[in-house]
């Protein structure tokens, strides 16, 4: 069988698929992916191949710098409340927190489904795929399923589910401007959420979060019995590449009031806006956060969907400062289910972090979860009953 990964370009969309790319690969399948920039580099760098299917584009112009998607407050122009509220009306009103965000997020992936789509087609017009495995979030890939009657396997891997978010008219809208008339639904739908965390749609299959934050080097601290408890405070793979981490400087002097081992992780920012760090805090550059974490007592993050999962999958609590929609719904999601606390950035104080170290239940209601995790189906077992839903 040939599967056609089609994923955003980026490592936190990228990688939750690896591991089932990888099932796929060690059963005697091929596997392709397609996406476009460095931020694909992952894709190679796991020992799997790539089609860039917009090699001349400027994809960092979509991802990152959009014109527009830089949201001013009240100072507005009409012309850009009007957008605003277009956009953000592809969402779902009653699940939206922020509408700036989510027109944001509407262009993004309308911007990258317009930059990739011919290229996506084109590729599997040419390799002839069985199936096409995609994220919600990239919107071309139902497109070029249906438009070529390849059956596709939709892979959740935001926590939330970003499909719930959208209203059907966001990929009415997008199939309309390629001469669509209705897309097909997915052949098999898998949700890597646990479900004491988040329910899962009831048409999903269940399908293990493996993480897969890269290899590296590990130093040999990461693997020795710390003296007193760890905490990893990290920004993920997006964050510090786009506004850098020095508004982190409170968090960072805060979290060392406790006391606490605070591995920076980073990876190769600059950290000159942070100031003289405390003594306890040991910045680092990339270390793969599935094998740094097991070490810890907590972590404190943005509410990605890449740092949640793998605190998740490793039954670490967790200090959410949120920064987006997407993120205030994991925060939602993780103290709901009481592994972890939320607080916004400007309230962060070194009493949130010494609660968290100090309350067993989190750690507890962690380990549940980790447990939970570990009991889905994982990847390689996933892959037989793919095959016989697809033949």
């Amino acid at each position: 069988m040939r599967a056609l990964f089609m994923f955003l370009s980026g490592f936190s969309h990228i990688s939750p698929s690896i591991p089932l790319a990888w099932a796929l690969r060690s059963a005697g399948h091929e596997v392709l992916y397609t996406g476009t920039g460095e931020r694909t580099r992952v894709v190679a760098e796991s020992g799997l191949s790539m089609a860039d299917t917009a090699p001349e584009s400027d994809v960092e112009a979509v991802l990152v710098n959009r014109p527009g998607t830089q949201h001013q407050a009240p100072g507005e122009t009409q012309e850009e409340s009007d957008r605003i509220a277009h956009l953000s009306g592809m969402f779902d009103p009653a699940k939206i927190i922020d509408a700036r965000d989510a027109a944001r997020i509407a262009e993004t992936f309308a911007g990258f489904a317009a930059l990739t789509l011919d290229g996506d087609l084109e590729i599997a017009r040419r390799w002839r795929p069985d199936v096409i495995i995609h994220e919600p979030s990239h919107i071309g890939a139902p497109l070029v399923a249906t438009r070529l009657g390849i059956p596709r396997v939709q892979l959740e891997i935001h926590l939330q589910g970003v499909d719930r978010f959208f209203h059907p008219q966001f990929t009415r809208w997008l199939a309309a401007h390629h001469g669509v008339p209705a897309v097909e639904p997915p052949a098999v739908a898998l949700g890597m959420a646990p479900p004491s965390v988040v329910p899962p749609e009831p048409t999903a299959r269940p399908m293990r979060y493996l993480p897969h934050n890269g290899g590296g080097i590990l130093p040999d601290w990461v693997t020795r019995p710390a003296g007193r408890p760890r905490v990893c405070l990290t920004l993920g793979t997006v964050v510090p590449g786009v506004e850098g981490v020095g508004h982190l400087k409170r968090v960072v002097h805060e979290a060392a009031r406790s006391g606490a081992e605070i591995v920076l992780a980073v990876g190769d920012s600059d950290l000159s806006a942070l100031g003289d760090l405390p003594a306890n805090v040991r910045p680092t550059g990339w270390i793969p956060l599935h094998e740094l974490l097991p070490t810890c007592a907590a972590v404190v993050h943005h509410g990605g969907d890449g740092t949640t999962f793998t605190a998740l999958a490793r039954g670490v609590p967790q200090l959410i400062v949120p920064h987006g929609n997407e993120q205030l719904l994991n925060t939602k999601a993780v103290a709901g289910r009481g592994v972890g606390i939320g607080v916004e950035l400007d309230a962060f104080t070194t009493g949130h972090l010494s609660a968290l170290l100090e309350d067993a239940a989190y750690r507890a209601a962690a380990e549940e979860v980790r447990t939970e995790i570990e009991a889905m189906p994982a990847p390689a077992d996933t892959v037989p009953s793919l095959v016989r839903l697809l033949s």
